[in-house]
């Protein structure tokens, strides 16, 4: 009996023993084998013609089909109607329509006796380049147009420069602008474009240009070709970074604590800012300087009071907003970025606030700096609303002194045009520049011309 059960179990022992053993080698070759799997199975995915590959390339090819599609129907749209109205149907035409028949479409503007159209159009938050030729074809494919690149050290001469036209599309000054922002952004100092930039050499689409204040370009607007120039770069502060507090005055952080409400120099540099400062040359529209829903000869509350800047900017946002000059100027409207401007609210006060618009009056303090009647800090004017633009830095701006820089015309005419500064001893006056360039006074009632600055 003893010995019976001695050898059952001695043989049950040894089973138990040759059974683990057995399971953990099966463990560690199945896991091994698994493993092995699994590398096949991920090569197989991630390799150039892998599952993965295939399904992200499958849905490319099918979202620019749908692109592709988009766009040929709203062209045959375009025709159709044309076709209704008895009217010849252009390139231009069709540059001009698509936008407004689908607002994921972006086109660059088009230039007279170019053979396409090209745009983007946005897809689920993914942009696809497009390009309708003569024949109205729609195709889709990577644009193969370089980045804009800084070349060399930028030139911080004062030397005063003619000015040559620009010889891009606002699309592509738009991304030269971009390039502009981030010089500062990088770690390379010696290609810094500051708001003290004369000129530089920008390498684009293999050809090198020379940029500068003073270049120019044209807009078409009521029918007339109207001349923008550069004022500066990197000069104006972009909106929305959380600079003022509550009141409208600027954050101890931003604030310059000996001045009035004036923004730090150091602060002034820390801040983003907008590429490229522009100016009409050619007043764009007329207008008086009322305040809004008055017509009191009063120009307390500044220039963020006043109808004029609702007139170019439009008011409120979304669905709601009333449309403004600005969405007007189809070929940069698209373009154009919100800035944050300073403004005298008060006529007799040094003290300056804030506002934030897309096109605005320049003042006396971006075109004269600091030279002034003996009782005023800038031109005819109690504050220093913003820095100095380079342009009028180049041209030695002096508040009393006539200088062909600074004045404006009118249907090739010299004119006298506004300024957003309102003067120092009266409220019933705001600043402007005579038609010879010093610095004048007109009542606020008076209509004259207006040539506004905005940023891209």
């Amino acid at each position: 009996m003893k010995k019976l059960m001695t050898g059952k179990c001695k043989g049950t022992k040894s089973q138990i023993e040759n059974s683990k053993g057995i399971t953990l080698i099966t463990l560690v070759i199945t896991i091994i084998l698994l493993i092995i799997l699994a590398g096949v199975v991920i090569n197989i995915s991630l390799r150039e013609n892998g599952l993965f590959i295939k399904a992200k390339q499958t849905k490319k090819i099918t979202e620019e089909a749908i692109v592709k599609e988009t766009i040929t129907n709203i062209i045959i749209e375009i025709q159709i109607d044309e076709i209704e109205k008895n009217e010849i149907l252009t390139l231009k035409k069709i540059s001009d329509i698509l936008e407004f028949k689908d607002k994921n479409i972006k086109t660059e503007e088009y230039i007279d006796n170019n053979k396409n159209i090209q745009g983007t159009y946005n897809l689920n938050g993914k942009e696809y380049n497009f390009t309708i030729n003569e024949k109205l074809e729609v195709e889709i494919g990577k644009s193969q147009e370089s980045k804009p690149k800084i070349v060399g050290i930028p030139n911080t001469s004062n030397e005063q420069r003619e000015g040559n036209e620009l010889p891009f599309s606002w699309q592509q000054l738009s991304k030269i602008s971009n390039t502009i922002q981030n010089t500062l952004k990088d770690d390379d100092i010696n290609n810094d474009i500051t708001n003290n930039t004369n000129e530089f050499t920008l390498n684009y689409e293999g050809k090198e240009y020379t940029i500068g204040v003073g270049d120019w370009k044209k807009i078409e607007y009521n029918g007339k070709q109207l001349k923008v120039r550069i004022m500066g770069f990197n000069h104006d502060i972009l909106a929305e970074q959380n600079i003022l507090n509550e009141d409208g005055i600027l954050k101890d952080e931003y604030r310059d604590l000996s001045n009035d409400n004036q923004l730090s120099d150091v602060a002034y540099d820390k801040l983003n800012k907008a590429g490229i400062s522009f100016e009409f040359v050619d007043c764009l529209i007329t207008a008086n300087m009322y305040a809004i829903d008055s017509t009191e000869e009063s120009n307390i509350g500044g220039w963020a009071n006043r109808q004029l800047r609702r007139t170019l900017n439009g008011e409120g946002e979304g669905e709601t907003r009333t449309l403004g000059t600005i969405d007007s100027l189809a070929p940069i409207n698209q373009y154009v970025k919100k800035v944050t401007k300073p403004y005298g609210a008060i006529y007799n006060s040094s003290v300056v606030s804030y506002v934030e618009d897309k096109m605005w009056l320049i003042s006396c303090g971006e075109i004269w700096g600091t030279s002034a009647l003996a009782e005023c800090a800038s031109g005819w004017s109690k504050s220093i609303e913003g820095k100095q633009y380079k342009i009028y830095k180049n041209a030695n701006a002096i508040y009393d002194v006539p200088n062909e820089q600074i004045k404006k015309q009118n249907d090739g005419v010299d004119t006298w045009s506004r300024l957003r500064s309102p003067s120092y001893n009266t409220s019933s006056l705001f600043c402007g520049v005579f038609k010879t360039g010093i610095c004048d006074l007109a009542y606020i009632s008076t209509v004259t011309n207006i040539a506004p600055g905005f940023c891209i």
